[in-house]
């Protein structure tokens, strides 16, 4: 069994999602500017740890995503049994 995503609300967490990938791109060749007063790198890779487990957390909608455009068909996650 799966549900149906409304096709508006479809592309907008993609290109949410999406964002997210840019702004990535964006931190990975920055990061090092988030230096603190002591020199230390962490807010930088505190950054990048937080985009990466959010595009982690997005790949499975990416997947289904893109077999619905590529299918032509509606976009359809699937269930998950016993939590509904």
């Amino acid at each position: 069994s799966s549900q149906v995503v409304e096709v508006l609300i479809g592309h907008w967490v993609f290109a949410s999602g999406f964002a997210r990938v840019l702004d990535m791109i964006f931190w990975m060749s920055s990061y090092h500017e988030l230096v603190d007063h002591s020199g230390s790198k962490m807010v930088g890779v505190f950054v990048l740890l937080t985009q990466f487990i959010h595009i982690i957390l997005m790949v499975d909608f990416f997947y289904y995503y893109l077999v619905s455009v590529r299918s032509g068909l509606p976009l359809q996650l699937p269930r998950a049994g016993g939590l509904v």
